[in-house]
């Protein structure tokens, strides 16, 4: 047996299924949502650096980092109008992302 223990990780998942949490997590809380593919070398190198912020800024009421892959929730991603990955989205806690078109 490893002794290997992944990093936490300071990020929402955000997929169909979470997206209810998501909105009464955000009610009162500015959001930046990071829109990616997995397997995309460009998502890879940014998502280091983007869970390295959030945790960073973990201790911070004020905004919520979350995640979005385009492979498990490509509606949400047409939602979120990202045609193009790596993307993010900034929802300011008064727009919160209320329904997810499918």
């Amino acid at each position: 047996k490893t002794q290997y223990v992944p990093a936490q990780d300071y990020v929402f998942h955000l997929t169909d299924d979470t997206h209810a949490q998501f909105v009464k997590r955000t009610k009162k809380t500015n959001a930046l949502v990071f829109i990616y593919i997995p397997p995309n070398q460009n998502c890879q190198i940014i998502a280091q650096s983007f869970f390295s912020v959030a945790s960073l800024f973990r201790n911070e009421k004020s905004i919520v980092f979350a995640k979005v892959n385009c492979f498990e929730t490509p509606g949400l991603c047409g939602f979120l109008n990202a045609p193009n990955v790596p993307a993010f989205r900034y929802v300011p806690y008064n727009e919160t992302l209320r329904k997810i078109i499918q």
